[in-house]
């Protein structure tokens, strides 16, 4: 139930960087979150982008903070409002979320099958529950991925290279929750 990092540094492994020094711009909430917040209050939530290493976005992902990737936005306040954070408004991503639900086995025997690793790993807050597992695998890459028709098609692609299963096609097992473009993504609990 812990957290996954590859700390090989300056390397690409099958094509996904692998390099804690590496920057990219990713949108993070204002604030963080012990829980995920309940639906009355996921309007109040704003993400501001930053530049970010590997290893500071991991920080951010086990201090509850949530993420988004980079919309266009006209807000005074630079933070991008929820309902702003629409598929047309995409700019761009350098980081690929992956969420996966209701999985009979752990995200590190899970990561161990994969041909693709990812860059980081880490637990949702629902991780364990029902004894099911609950993780999301976040892939960065060294070019910019500057359209959502760009971005679906990376996105299936490693899914389908990795033989992600879509949680959907195999409710029992559990799987690969496939998202959209304008999807959010909480972090985790500290303790995880």
């Amino acid at each position: 139930m812990g957290i996954y990092f590859k700390n090989n540094a300056r390397k690409y492994e099958k094509g996904m960087l692998v390099n804690k020094d590496f920057k990219f711009f990713l949108s993070v909430s204002k604030k963080n979150y012990s829980e995920k917040p309940p639906q009355s209050v996921m309007h109040t939530v704003g993400f501001k982008p930053r530049q970010l290493t590997v290893e500071e976005t991991l920080q951010h992902a086990v201090n509850g903070y949530a993420f988004c990737y980079i919309f266009e936005s006209s807000a005074k306040d630079g933070y991008l409002k929820i309902k702003d954070k629409e598929v047309e408004r995409f700019k761009h991503t350098s980081v690929i979320f992956y969420d996966f639900d209701m999985m009979s086995v752990s995200m590190e025997d899970f990561i161990s099958t994969i041909p693709y690793k990812p860059t980081f790993a880490y637990p949702t807050y629902s991780n364990g529950e029902n004894g099911e597992y609950r993780f999301r695998l976040v892939y960065a890459f060294e070019d910019v991925i500057s359209t959502r028709y760009d971005f679906y098609d990376r996105y299936l692609k490693l899914g389908v290279a990795n033989n992600f299963i879509r949680e959907d096609k195999k409710k029992e097992i559990g799987g690969w929750d496939v998202r959209v473009v304008n999807q959010l993504y909480f972090g985790t609990k500290p303790t995880s």
